[in-house]
């Protein structure tokens, strides 16, 4: 009988389609050892951070403001500028160098980076003009005193977010060339960023209180404490280091560039006004699945505005512990594997698509369903190793530790949705 390359009977055809799969999960495996390596070093500075800003500033008003103050470019930034739209190129980059259209994959690289840009800084400058009424909208019970100091920070944080748009597109497109240095390296640059406002930037800011009564008033009747601005200078810095100078010297690196040409002419060009259209059209069911951890995070800052002072820093601090064992299994082996994902669909590969999935989930639900029942069982020791000390008490701990006793039962859940999320 004869048989056709696509006939599932063929022996030599289905040796062929085995080895691929598994070449395909040993560079998956290979590639989340490295990421997981990055991702763990990144967490561990971001615990460092946390227990720097905690230690300096305990777990009050001063941080509910600040950690409020990036609920508007977070939304931005996981809505628009961020994972939708680096997520969105990979499978369309991806697609048009497996047909041999590299020139137009960075045309189309160039038209998203600049229309995008344009959206981005539309947002930006709305968010500076009405960044006290965006502060109220989602933190409605913060009084007035808190809106004025929240907006005031947000208006220092919202420029970082083109830094993290061009940033994540870079990323997104560094992934396709399977190079990660620049998703593994970005965020440590950052973290170490706030972690210069916090050791260096707040000497900057005046303390609040001049003399020995001042302060005693101070701790009777505390107002938001200026120094804390210092944190989200810092932040801006780490934005612009780690997210956009570093990862344009990698794309440098990999031949990567932006097209020559006005907007209009590049829309011209043979099947970039198509590609681009279709990284915009798919940004809409990825926002829809990958943001959705952190959106959860944004809702709960605008119930939590309304409980008792230090209780809505609690709720982002155990958001915080929550997102270590995601970031460093669920985040590292879903950006690992996206690439190979983009490259079975482009070639229209659906059985190795389906493994390479089933691989994925199997890999992450082994490592996160133990971190589940771990960071559950001993929520308080984790809270106070971590972040206890300083202004940071104890009871500062218990309350944080309730929060992350039921933020840890869904790690499982939030790791297995990044590959599902990833493979639709």
């Amino acid at each position: 009988m004869n048989t056709t390359p696509d006939s599932p009977t063929s022996p030599e055809t289905d040796a062929e389609a085995q080895e691929r799969t598994a070449g395909a999960n040993r560079r998956v495996a290979g590639a989340s050892g490295v990421m997981m390596a990055a991702v763990m070093a990144s967490r561990l500075l971001g615990l460092v951070r946390d227990r720097a800003i905690s230690m300096k500033f305990g777990q009050g008003i001063d941080t509910d403001i600040y950690n409020a103050a990036f609920t508007v470019p977070d939304l931005i930034f996981f809505l628009i500028a961020g994972g939708a739209l680096s997520s969105a190129i990979i499978p369309i980059f991806t697609d048009y160098c497996e047909r041999g259209r590299e020139r137009e994959a960075w045309r189309i690289f160039t038209v998203v980076a600049i229309v995008t840009t344009l959206a981005v800084g539309a947002l930006i400058v709305i968010g500076e003009i009405f960044s006290q009424q965006l502060v109220h909208l989602t933190t409605p019970k913060f009084d007035q005193v808190a809106v004025v100091e929240a907006a005031r920070l947000t208006r220092i944080l919202l420029p970082a977010q083109i830094c993290f748009f061009l940033g994540g597109l870079m990323m997104g497109v560094l992934q396709t060339r399977n190079k990660f240095a620049g998703q593994a390296f970005g965020p440590i640059i950052y973290n170490l960023g706030i972690i210069f406002g916090c050791v260096v930037l707040t000497r900057v800011f005046p303390a609040p209180w001049h003399t020995a009564a001042e302060h005693a008033l101070y701790l009777r009747h505390p107002w938001p404490d200026p120094r804390i601005a210092g944190l989200c200078w810092g932040a801006v810095i780490g934005a612009v280091l780690g997210n956009l100078l570093f990862q344009w010297v990698l794309i440098r690196r990999v031949g990567g560039y932006f097209a020559r040409g006005g907007l209009r002419h590049l829309l011209r060009q043979p099947g970039v006004k198509e590609g681009s259209a279709q990284v915009w059209r798919m940004m809409l069911p990825i926002i829809l699945g990958l943001a959705l951890p952190q959106v959860s995070a944004i809702v709960n800052k605008y119930y939590a505005s309304g409980l008792p002072k230090g209780q809505l820093s609690a709720l982002m601090n155990a958001n915080r512990l929550m997102q270590v064992p995601l970031g460093v299994f669920a985040q590292a082996v879903a950006i690992a594997i996206f690439p190979t994902l983009a490259a079975h669909a482009a070639r229209k590969e659906m059985k190795q698509l389906r493994s390479t999935t089933n691989f994925g989930l199997r890999f992450i639900l082994f490592l996160t369903i133990p971190a589940s029942v771990i960071m559950t069982v001993l929520s308080l020791p984790i809270v106070q190793v971590l972040l206890q000390g300083g202004k940071y008490t104890t009871s500062d701990s218990m309350l944080a530790s309730h929060a992350l006793d039921l933020y840890a039962i869904g790690i499982f859940a939030w790791s297995a949705h990044s590959i599902v999320s990833r493979t639709f």
